[in-house]
């Protein structure tokens, strides 16, 4: 294991906030992270706001 980072990726369409401004991503974003915890929280989120989010690329939520 060791120093191996884990890469998650953003899909592309996800909103994020940075220091309170709203950003819509144009493309999938590889992120420094794990991919189970950030499919799982896109999802919560998905919810709370009512709308289904789907990955950028398969139309479907990644593994």
């Amino acid at each position: 294991m060791g120093s191996e980072k884990e890469i998650a990726i953003i899909p592309k369409g996800t909103s994020v906030r940075i220091m309170g401004c709203a950003y819509t991503l144009l493309e999938d974003v590889k992120v420094d992270g794990n991919q189970r915890i950030l499919n799982e929280t896109l999802k919560a989120q998905s919810e709370f706001e009512g709308k289904p989010k789907t990955s950028g690329t398969s139309g479907k939520w990644m593994a």
